[in-house]
């Protein structure tokens, strides 16, 4: 993507200067959690309703702010950039939310899918701008005529197609490198 050539939207994006909401979120969230919902409180059963809308107001919002990032400009840009601090507070939310056992959130995410793909995560997160990875992606959509984004927009179809694939590619990492290599350490 054209994004990785430009200096000045490669530092906002990339360095931690720039994402230092998204780890003051999630330092935050962990500081509210240990000091007041780590207790019985929480896991009382009138919680259960409480947790199960945060996670859904959650949820909600990020998906709002998400599509308004993209409305102006996305990640890459300093307006669209703006948003990523409101999706930071509600991905901690979320995942306060996610802390109280029972919900409908976390019984989803702890199926057998959702596990794995967070296993296979950290490869994914090392892969998933690696130029071979971009260019077996563009190569890959080329012949089945799946649509680049352009810079003027998000392609959904692209998207679930990049994700796919990377996924692919992530889990065969994680079999045949991570978990092997972690035996090793282990050992």
């Amino acid at each position: 993507p054209g994004f990785l050539y430009f200096p000045r939207t490669r530092m906002m994006y990339l360095t931690v200067f720039f994402r230092i909401a998204e780890f003051s979120a999630g330092i935050w969230m962990a500081f509210v959690y240990a000091r007041y919902f780590r207790d019985r409180w929480w896991q009382k059963p009138v919680t259960l309703p409480l947790a199960t809308v945060l996670c859904a107001v959650s949820f909600g919002a990020i998906g709002v702010l998400e599509y308004a990032m993209n409305q102006y400009g996305g990640v890459y840009d300093y307006t669209g950039q703006m948003f990523s601090y409101p999706i930071a507070l509600f991905a901690g939310l979320l995942i306060l939310g996610l802390t109280r056992p029972g919900t409908i959130f976390s019984r989803m995410l702890s199926q057998r899918l959702p596990v794995y793909l967070g296993r296979i995560s950290y490869a994914l997160y090392l892969i998933q701008l690696a130029p071979p990875v971009l260019q077996l992606a563009t190569d890959v959509s080329s012949a089945l005529n799946i649509h680049e984004p352009t810079e003027s927009g998000f392609q959904p179809g692209w998207a679930a197609y990049y994700y796919l694939l990377t996924s692919v590619i992530a889990a065969v990492l994680y079999e045949t490198v991570e978990k092997k290599g972690a035996r090793l350490v282990m050992w």
